[in-house]
């Protein structure tokens, strides 16, 4: 499966939605703190899931290799041999090198079932909404978005992510999220500084 890039785009626009809408109507009583033994919100090495082995062409268990670079932070990781095969699993490190989100991006048409994994996991959603989806040829698609609001993680699942046929799906650390909001703050309030 082709990796895909939108990290830069979707982490930002997930950490804004997650915390603009940071009041939920729902209590949730599922939330997690760890994603396949990644911990949210902690340094990646606090994280049960080991580094796969340099020069192994198929690791037999799970694992997490670095995309690229040679900064731990920030960072991206893949997560190798997980039980979603059709899916690719990113770890997002940020600037301060904590987890701040894991990602997982699949073709709209296996939302469905990654969604019905979900709230058998952590129950139903504390939010769901359809809403139309406009691709860059004009088309109009609907697309499926569901929510799990906690103190601690923020879950969104979004059947059509930055493309028409591609979901998307952010467990996000909430701490982060607010840290990258600020961070973007102050680049916008230093750049209109200078106009």
């Amino acid at each position: 499966m082709v990796r895909e890039v939108c990290w830069a785009t979707c982490a930002v626009a997930l950490a804004l939605i997650v915390s603009m809408n940071n009041v939920s109507a729902q209590t949730w009583t599922k939330e997690p703190r760890a994603v396949l033994g990644v911990a949210l919100g902690r340094p990646l090495n606090e994280s049960s899931v080991p580094r796969c082995e340099a020069g192994t062409t198929l690791p037999t268990d799970i694992c997490l290799s670095k995309d690229s670079g040679l900064a731990e932070a920030p960072a991206r990781f893949t997560i190798e041999r997980h039980p979603f095969p059709y899916a690719d699993l990113t770890v997002v490190v940020d600037e301060a090198g904590i987890v701040s989100a894991v990602v997982a991006i699949m073709s709209s048409e296996k939302f469905g079932e990654f969604a019905a994994t979900l709230v058998e996991r952590y129950g139903a959603p504390t939010s769901k909404t359809n809403e139309a989806w406009q691709a860059k040829s004009g088309a109009v698609f609907q697309s499926q978005a569901l929510s799990w609001r906690g103190k601690v993680v923020t879950i969104l699942a979004m059947e059509r992510g930055h493309r028409v046929d591609r979901a998307v799906v952010a467990f996000n650390d909430n701490e982060a999220a607010r840290r990258a909001e600020a961070a973007a703050k102050a680049k916008t309030q230093g750049a209109a500084s200078k106009l």
